[in-house]
């Protein structure tokens, strides 16, 4: 284990979880929905969490079909408006919780799948 709590392993993706070098990372939209700009751009996981928020963006823009499409639309205008905390996100997917993030991972997964 790394000092911050990670597994170790090489890198790649396997399950929920990214491996980069030396740390292992668990993917979670809940850390993806808190990242600072810093954790994209200074952290050894930077192109990982531009990956994962690309992945995120694209399912919710349209490969979970028009379930989230409209509703992410209207929370990015009310982004630029000042209301784009985690919460107001889920409020304007009209989720009580984070269950988005299973369908997001289960996606991800096939088209990793698909890839191969």
């Amino acid at each position: 284990m790394s000092a911050c709590g990670a597994k170790e392993k090489t890198s790649g993706v396997e399950g929920d979880y990214i491996h980069a070098g030396d740390v292992v990372y668990q993917v979670q939209l809940s850390r993806l929905l808190n990242s600072a700009a810093l954790a994209f751009d200074e952290s050894a996981l930077g192109q990982e969490h531009y990956a994962q928020a690309f992945t995120f963006v694209d399912f919710l823009l349209g490969s979970a079909g028009e379930k989230y499409r409209l509703r992410f639309l209207e929370f990015l205008r009310n982004t630029y408006r000042g209301k784009g905390a985690p919460p107001q996100f889920f409020d304007a997917l009209q989720l009580k919780g984070p269950e988005v993030e299973s369908e997001w991972l289960a996606w991800v997964k096939a088209q990793a799948a698909a890839a191969k």
